[in-house]
């Protein structure tokens, strides 16, 4: 069990894209050689990042 940094509600923008973050980080510290304890550590940072910020925005209307 690895312990996660928590955000308050008014930390937290939008939850799309949230886990591909995390994944995305991850991955990518395997792929540069970190251990497992530091890939899931880059995965937690690369999530809230995501976590903080809109992550979806939509060019077009969708008429509601």
């Amino acid at each position: 069990i690895y312990p996660i940094q928590k955000l308050s509600d008014e930390e937290i923008v939008d939850g799309n894209g949230a886990g591909d973050a995390f994944a995305g980080g991850f991955m990518g510290g395997l792929v540069l050689g970190k251990s497992i304890d530091e890939a899931v550590e880059i995965g937690h940072k690369m999530g809230a990042m995501s976590l903080r910020q809109v992550t979806l925005l939509l060019g077009f209307s969708c008429g509601f």
